[in-house]
């Protein structure tokens, strides 16, 4: 998108109308009248005032003229008052809520993609990052530009009625500052660009340094040395910007003020001088207000080019923003179909995924199907590519060739929405919620009867834990949103994912990446004669680097480097002697090992 500053305040501008329909034409309202009535109350009034008192007016006459004057500054210091302490801070709160629930909403629906590409990060920075302040200041600084603007006009007014001589030359500090300014704000724009990559890591330093799953780390380990010399990096990297940029825009930010605006005032003061003195066109009544115009000139003239450049300057903002808001997910629905059949299959066929143009290829020739029923296992070393698989089967990605059909149509053809509900997932990387224990079983607001999540908990050995809480399924979970949040240990994370799949019997296809990785070999086989009972007639995918789901599985696929290396049951890739069978008798004899100091705790524990 290019930097279109009339489209993009366009879309701004809509998008504080649709939180609050009133506040742009408030605040231009409000603005335009008190910096109006200042011109004519301390011009216009003061040059009458002193026309008056010159020509012998009647003090009743001026008395009236006054007391018009502050019964219209009272009347209007009232309303004033009650949309700066009353209106202003409700709508404040209303339209920063709908701002940053636009932006939260986005961020949950933006393809996958988006997260592997650090512009992306860039733009999300842009548009979190003191949002609140942004669109005050864009809001202030398209009703003072109005404002300053109409007061500009109405002074060339009362200037032309003096000596038109004033009005050309006062023009000349407008269009000094229309030269110097598109010049400072291209420096501005480059600047704060190029401090993005920088940004970025203070940003993440910040992120890491309140996350509690690495504060044991930060505190055990050097790795605080490592996010130090990200920060002296930032900072360094953000000094030299600011003297790269900033000695420019200061020398001609100066050059501007001296031309723009006081060799100005001085050439206007010398002319009404010259009036007065030689020509005797100005009265000396009319110099004080004449002297007042000037400055009050020079400072509307300086300001409706400042608010210009505020404007420009904030259309950096909103040209990331706008970027960020309207992009287009790539992953659509072709044909908005419903998957409104029970699972009958999934074939896989040539398959080939790459996650950046220039990359080579993550996946090369898959080919593969599952069958109603069957138990399916993805098994081989990290990196293989058995997640970026999955991620393909549950439509977070597209593939760059082949094809992916469930049910006989391809999946692009589906709703990806109604399409993706017919899984239940058990993701590698588990999250715990800042919300109830009933609320990250159900994954929604609504949960299901004590009853139910009774006895999905008790199959996975935490019914004991759940009871000891006072407020059982209603205890809120982490520390992020409540001192009293109970924590879970990474074990009991991974049971509590296994419990929302359980929880929901009517998905037709569950995936379990690595389900019980955190858990001993006797806790793992538990947890695997549970997962055996709930999901017996259901058709399971199981992503592992270990082989605990293997020999229980239908179909093995040992994948390598991207590409399925081997396949079979357990028995015949164990007679094959290859990659698998080699793999799986290195993790028998650490199984072994591992399974015997398990049955010694246990049997401490119980003695």
């Amino acid at each position: 998108m290019k930097n279109n500053v009339f489209k993009n305040y366009k879309f701004m501008l809509k998008t504080i109308c649709k939180a609050s329909a009133s506040r742009v034409w408030l605040n231009i309202f409000f603005t335009v009248i008190n910096d109006l009535f200042s011109i004519f109350y301390n011009v216009l009034f003061f040059a009458y005032f002193m026309d008056a008192v010159e020509k012998g007016k009647s003090i009743s006459t001026i008395s009236k003229v006054l007391i018009v004057f502050i019964l219209v500054n009272i009347v209007f210091e009232i309303l004033n008052s009650y949309y700066n302490q009353a209106y202003i801070p409700k709508n404040d709160i209303k339209i920063s809520f709908f701002i940053k629930n636009m932006i939260y909403r986005k961020i949950m629906t933006v393809d996958m993609e988006c997260f592997d590409n650090p512009e992306y990060y860039d733009n999300v920075t842009f548009a979190l990052n003191d949002l609140f302040n942004r669109v005050n200041s864009i809001l202030n600084n398209i009703a003072q530009f109005v404002s300053h603007s109409c007061c500009v006009i109405v002074l060339i007014g009362y200037f032309a009625q003096i000596d038109f001589a004033i009005v050309m030359i006062s023009l000349i500090s407008v269009l000094t500052g229309l030269f110097f300014e598109p010049v400072i704000n291209k420096c501005r724009y480059r600047y704060t660009n190029e401090s993005l990559k920088y940004q970025r890591k203070y940003d993440y330093v910040k992120r890491i340094s309140i996350q509690a799953e690495c504060a044991w780390e930060l505190r055990t380990t050097n790795v605080k040395n490592v996010l130090n010399r990200m920060l002296d990096d930032a900072f360094w990297g953000l000094k030299s910007l600011f003297k790269k940029y900033y000695r420019k825009i200061t020398m001609l930010d100066s050059v501007q003020v001296f031309f723009g605006f006081g060799i100005v005032s001085c050439v206007t003061t010398l002319i009404s001088i010259h009036r007065i003195v030689v020509d005797k066109t100005v009265t000396i009544a009319m110099f004080l207000p004449l002297m007042g115009a000037i400055a009050q000139f020079t400072w509307r003239a300086s300001s409706v080019i400042s608010c210009f450049t505020g404007i420009l300057n904030d259309n950096i903002y909103l040209n990331k923003f706008n970027e960020f808001y309207r992009y287009e997910s790539k992953v659509v629905s072709v044909k908005e179909e419903m998957v409104d059949a029970s699972f009958s299959g999934i074939k896989i066929d040539h398959l080939y995924f790459k996650y950046n143009e220039n990359d080579n290829y993550t996946l090369k020739d898959i080919c593969m199907e599952i069958r109603p029923r069957q138990k399916i296992a993805l098994v081989g070393y990290n990196g293989a590519g058995k997640s970026t698989l999955i991620n393909l089967i549950l439509r977070l990605y597209d593939p760059n060739q082949g094809s992916i059909t469930y049910n006989d149509k391809n999946i692009c053809d589906y709703n990806v929405k109604n399409y993706r509900s017919k899984y239940g997932i058990v993701f590698q990387d588990i999250n715990v919620y800042a919300a109830t224990i009933g609320q990250n079983i159900a994954m929604d607001m609504e949960v299901y009867s004590d009853e139910e999540m009774q006895n999905v908990m008790n199959s996975l050995h935490l019914k004991e834990k759940i009871n000891k809480y006072e407020g059982r399924f209603n205890t809120q979970l982490t520390h992020e949103l409540s001192d009293s949040g109970e924590m879970l240990s990474i074990g009991q994370c991974q049971c509590l994912a296994l419990a929302r799949i359980f929880i929901n019997q009517e998905k037709q296809l569950y995936i379990l990446d690595e389900p019980t990785s955190a858990l001993d070999p006797i806790a793992e086989e538990e947890i695997f004669e549970a997962i055996n009972s709930y999901l017996e007639e259901k058709t399971v995918i199981y992503i592992s680097h270990r082989f605990s789901a293997s020999k229980i599985a239908d179909r093995i696929y040992f994948m390598e480097k991207g590409q399925i290396v081997e396949q079979g049951t357990h028995d015949e890739l164990i007679l094959q002697s290859g990659k698998y069978a080699h793999m799986f008798n290195l993790q028998a004899k650490y199984y072994r090992d591992e399974t015997e100091v398990a049955v010694n705790d246990r049997c401490k524990n119980e003695a």
